[in-house]
């Protein structure tokens, strides 16, 4: 009967040992789980994506995109909304600069915009991307987007005209930036990191980038 009250003892004390690590494990739960959610409530209220702001003039300020593509794909979409309500306040025009692939980044961009811009060429691969697009944006009744065909960025490439270009993409064509404004070194200017047409006073076609402003919402300067 010793014995067997003995086992009851260290029993229940091993039991009691137990109850205590499985309440200090509750606790530390909780606690990491509070931790967490003051991190992000944290983040969302503060200011320090300005640290990421470069500033290119008085007008216009960036920001880039990190120099790692692997680093690209680390970017949780949920910030770039954080982003986006921070600088609206801010900012006239908050431009998002998207790549060609539809992956989450891009459609949560795409659902958070006004308005959308898309650059076509007169190449046959990017009309049929173009229609893929086009035909997404309509399967889900997406009709917040302009198409802008730029024909400057090589001016040999006029496989179409510009009727077949619209039966190809089944849409109309918005804006035409023409052969004209091809710039031979336009790649010193990326390069160099200037923007093209606030170097030059007077360009080609400036007349469609200020239609393409104002349909933006923006003014005339």
């Amino acid at each position: 009967m010793a014995g067997t009250m003995k086992e009851i003892a260290e029993n229940n004390e091993k039991l009691h040992r137990l109850q205590m690590i499985n309440i200090i494990l509750k606790n530390m739960s909780s606690y990491v789980d509070d931790v967490v959610s003051r991190l992000e409530d944290e983040f969302d209220d503060c200011e320090d994506f300005e640290d990421y702001v470069t500033v290119y003039n008085k007008n216009i300020s960036f920001i880039g995109a990190p120099t790692d593509p692997r680093r690209a794909n680390k970017i949780d979409p949920k910030y770039l909304s954080i982003i986006l309500d921070k600088a609206v306040f801010k900012y006239d025009f908050v431009i998002f600069d998207m790549s060609h692939i539809l992956n989450e980044v891009n459609v949560n961009i795409l659902d958070m915009v006004d308005k959308i811009l898309l650059m076509t060429t007169n190449d046959p691969l990017d009309l049929k991307n173009l229609k893929t697009v086009l035909s997404l944006f309509k399967d889900s009744n997406i009709n917040k987007y302009k198409v802008i065909l730029n024909d400057s960025v090589a001016n040999n490439r006029d496989y179409f005209s510009l009727y077949d270009l619209k039966v190809i993409i089944d849409n109309n064509i918005d804006y035409i930036i023409s052969n004209k404004f091809y710039v031979p070194n336009m790649d010193a200017y990326v390069f160099d990191g200037k923007i093209f047409t606030l170097e030059e006073k007077k360009y080609p076609d400036e007349d469609v980038f200020n239609l393409i402003i104002k349909d933006a919402g923006g003014k005339d300067e």
